[in-house]
């Protein structure tokens, strides 16, 4: 008793202090950390799923590539089959098929990667915004202050967070 009237502590402003910090630490974990973790969650799903995607594309990509194969081999079985009935017209037929078919699995192969790189670009800066909105929401929760989205971004990009 003698050592808190010391240290200039009595019990019923101790008690309070516990009580009042019980509270505060009951609010900011219903209002502050709930809300804040399940944000985390659901940008992990889209994270996931956006990676599930990408492997569909990188699928895609390798079906195309069969594709490809198969185009090329039917061209020759096709050039072989013109070479032995006329050697001379089998040959320009040749080249025309196999180069129509090289065109086509490029023009595959390309519009593939594109559409790949097209969905991790957006993918990736959706999660930058994603993930500016929520620290600028938690800096809100914790300290009160506003931070606007902008800030964020741009000490994302600052420190090396691309999109």
């Amino acid at each position: 008793m003698e050592l808190f009237n010391a240290l200039g502590l009595s019990w019923p402003t101790l008690i309070s202090q516990l009580i009042n910090f019980g509270i505060l630490y009951w609010l900011l974990a219903k209002f502050a950390l709930k809300p804040l973790l399940a944000n985390i969650e659901a940008r992990q799903q889209q994270i996931s799923e956006g990676l599930a995607n990408s492997q569909a594309a990188d699928q895609a990509l390798a079906q195309a590539e069969a594709q490809k194969d198969e185009i090329v081999t039917a061209a020759r079985a096709q050039a072989r089959d013109i070479i032995a009935s006329a050697r001379q017209s089998a040959s320009q037929q040749e080249e025309q098929i196999v180069g129509a078919a090289k065109a086509q699995a490029a023009q595959i192969i390309e519009d593939a990667r594109a559409k790949n790189d097209e969905d991790r670009q957006k993918m990736l800066s959706d999660v930058r915004g994603q993930i500016a909105e929520i620290v600028s929401i938690g800096v809100k929760n914790v300290i009160g202050e506003v931070v606007p989205v902008e800030t964020v971004n741009l000490h994302l990009l600052e420190s090396g967070v691309k999109a």
